[in-house]
């Protein structure tokens, strides 16, 4: 009986512990220590700092999971890519200064990295190409969370030859029961001593003891979740369910549907050429760049809207030869919305040049883009990994993204129109000098009519 309630904690699993209390411990006084982001913040050292810190967690990643990890063609692709875009969004402070895409990058480092760790640590059925997003979820959500007890009980193994038996549990109420007695005992001890009031006022002058307490309650929340994350990683099992899809929906249904978009799309379609070639004039009131603006983000949206429909179709419908072209036709639509969106954009930068919005929504408008062609793919090849090949797609890029001096292509677009235009605005002037970062000086330094303007400004 003794037996079912003790848990063998290999030698392996005991490093690990002390591997996330060392990881907890970075986390809290060396990503969020105040030195990293006191003052005017150098966005190089920061991101260094935070890169090194996930360089370690993935050391300690691989050292406990490297027996579990799937040893395969996407694996070893998605590895590679993941790696790579990882490394350019880490280095990028170190060629260029621009701040806000980097500010990005913080968010973006652990999706890439949790994309990384669940690509190569679950089993994705072919029949099921939902599963990555499935095991993505459980990646954030459930990992972290799953194992906790294990942490515990790793720590209680030391004491106990390897095993989570009683001698660990006691080990644990112990220190529950122990730290905070000892603390109010510590506290009154002190209070009732002049001497040793001094004497600890000395030693403690100018730590801030709140500072210090916060600190380590994160250290020790962080090195539970990192420790639950990577044993469940490591040691569950991750062979998502091979059930197939279940197609219950007719696919005469499905044909009616898909027809009626197309339908609308057509429609729409013969519109747009009116107005974007200039056979019809716009309504009164209404200019280009409005026209531009206004309808971007839906154009965006509707393919979005396109995609989810061709994944709900092309897995829950009835196979028919015939709704096969209409998914065809239905994600050729969505191209054809694209190039609308790709066009409005272009007239909106002719009209008012680049910014760091506009650039991103380029950026965003080429995944989708992606996407579409991807799904094109899928329709007439089963074995391709639709999932995984947007996933990876996406990160690379993302890194393409990062490697564009994006303030220098800026500041050429605004000079450009400012020579077209034969002036320069004090308003462009005023935002080449003070909105771009240094990675802009090279291209506003050959400007001749930059610095005429500074110099009518006085500045």
């Amino acid at each position: 009986m003794e037996q079912n309630k003790t848990r063998e904690y290999t030698l392996k699993q005991r490093i690990l512990t002390l591997f996330a209390i060392a990881i907890g411990i970075a986390f809290a006084w060396g990503v969020c220590g105040e030195y990293m982001w006191s003052g005017e913040p150098d966005m190089s050292s920061a991101m260094l700092i935070y890169g090194g810190f996930w360089l370690v967690y993935m050391a300690g990643f691989y050292f406990a999971a490297w027996d579990r990890a799937k040893r395969s063609v996407w694996g070893a692709l998605s590895g590679g890519v993941d790696s790579t875009v990882a490394a350019v969004l880490v280095l990028r402070p170190l060629v260029y200064k621009q701040v806000e895409l980097t500010f990005i990058n913080f968010a973006a480092l652990p999706a890439v990295l949790m994309l990384h760790a669940v690509t190569v640590c679950f089993t994705v059925p072919k029949e099921r190409q939902d599963g990555l997003i499935t095991a993505y979820f459980k990646g954030w959500f459930v990992a972290p969370f799953v194992r906790i007890g294990r942490f515990f009980g790793a720590i209680g193994s030391a004491f106990g030859r390897g095993k989570a038996s009683k001698n660990g549990t006691a080990v644990r109420v112990g220190l529950i029961m122990g730290i905070p007695l000892a603390a109010l005992c510590a506290a009154l001890l002190i209070n009732a001593d002049a001497a040793m009031q001094l004497s600890i006022g000395r030693f403690f002058e100018g730590l801030r003891i709140g500072a210090v307490i916060w600190r380590a309650i994160a250290a020790l929340a962080a090195a539970v979740l990192f420790f639950s994350f990577i044993y469940y990683m490591a040691y569950e099992p991750k062979t998502l369910p091979e059930t197939p899809y279940r197609r219950i929906i007719p696919a005469v249904a499905a044909k009616i549907a898909v027809g009626m978009l197309l339908t609308l799309y057509v429609v729409y379609a013969i519109f747009q050429f009116a107005y974007l070639t200039g056979l019809k004039g716009l309504p009164e009131g209404l200019t280009y760049s409005q026209y531009a603006v206004q309808g971007f983000g839906e154009l965006c949206a509707v393919s979005i809207i396109n995609i989810g429909v061709y994944a709900l179709f092309s897995t829950a419908a009835e196979e028919d030869t015939a709704l096969r072209r209409f998914l065809a036709g239905l994600m050729l639509s969505a191209f054809v919305l694209l190039m609308c969106a790709a066009f409005r954009l272009y007239m909106y930068i002719d009209a008012y040049g680049l910014t760091l919005r506009r650039i991103l929504s380029a950026w965003f408008m080429v995944c989708i883009l992606a996407a579409v062609i991807i799904c094109i793919v899928r329709l007439y090849d089963k074995k391709l990994r639709a999932l995984q090949a947007m996933a990876i797609t996406a990160a690379v890029l993302y890194a393409a993204l990062n490697l564009i001096n994006i303030d220098a292509m800026i500041a050429q677009s605004v000079l450009k129109k400012s020579d077209a235009r034969g002036y320069m605005t004090e308003l462009d002037a005023r935002y080449l000098a003070h909105e771009l970062s240094s990675d802009a000086d090279g291209v506003i330094a050959k400007s001749e009519r930059w610095r005429e303007q500074v110099y009518k400004m006085g500045e």
